[in-house]
C-alpha cells in the first residue's frame, strides 16, 4: 500500500497454490526486528513465500483477497509479550 501501486516484496515464492474445495490451513510469521515474513499454506514445514520488510513496525491487521472471493474461519492472532 503506502500510497503506491502494489508491488511484490517476495524474495522467494513457489509457483502457486492449489486451491481446492474446503478449508486450508495458513500461517504467517512476521518478525519485526529482522523484517522476516514467512507464509505457509497447508504444509507448515516449508514456507510458500518469504520476504523481508521493515517498512511498517506497528499497525493493524486486515484480511481479504485480491481477486477472489475468500471465506475465513477460526482466525487466531498472537504475539509474544515484550
Amino acid at each position: 500500500m503506502n500510497d503506491a501501486p502494489r508491488v511484490s516484496i517476495a524474495k522467494e515464492r513457489t509457483a502457486g497454490t492449489q486451491w481446492t474445495e474446503g478449508y486450508h490451513t495458513m500461517r504467517i510469521i512476521r518478525k519485526v526486528d529482522s523484517g522476516l515474513i514467512q507464509v505457509f499454506f497447508d504444509d507448515m514445514s516449508k514456507p510458500i513465500m518469504m520476504a523481508e520488510d521493515k517498512t511498517f513496525t506497528t499497525g493493524t491487521i486486515g484480511f481479504g483477497s485480491f481477486d477472489d472471493v475468500g471465506n475465513f474461519d477460526d482466525i487466531r492472532i498472537w504475539a509474544k509479550k515484550k
